[in-house]
């Protein structure tokens, strides 16, 4: 066992879990964030010349699931019928979202390069 996962070692050994390949997962999370493990264990890359549709979809996605959901919660309230009412708005706001996000995201990029210095 590497001396920089001892820690992890101790916890193995007291829930009586030995297997190599999980311990080398658990430290390879201590190592790296939880974010950047699962994305270098669970996302392909994707060529660059992509970026600009990736960044867009993902960022819509956020956006639109946050917003839908509070806004759906503050007008009608946690009740039987949100899923129904929540997945309407979420799709509604993706199709919508997604082609303004890929319009807006390059016109900013451009005025964020004029604003900032090297």
């Amino acid at each position: 066992m590497h001396n920089d996962c001892q820690p992890l070692s101790n916890l193995l050994v007291l829930y009586n879990l030995s297997h190599i390949s999980l311990e080398k997962a658990i430290c390879n999370i201590q190592k790296a964030s939880l974010l950047d493990y699962a994305l270098s264990v669970m996302i392909v890359k994707i060529d660059k010349k992509y970026s600009i549709f990736l960044l867009a979809t993902l960022m819509t996605l956020a956006m639109d699931f946050t917003m839908t959901l509070t806004m759906t919660i503050i007008m009608t309230g946690i009740n039987p019928g949100l899923p129904m009412r929540f997945g309407g708005g979420f799709l509604i706001g993706f199709v919508v979202g997604l082609p303004t996000s890929l319009l807006v995201i390059p016109a900013v990029r451009k005025i964020v390069d004029r604003m900032t210095a090297n």
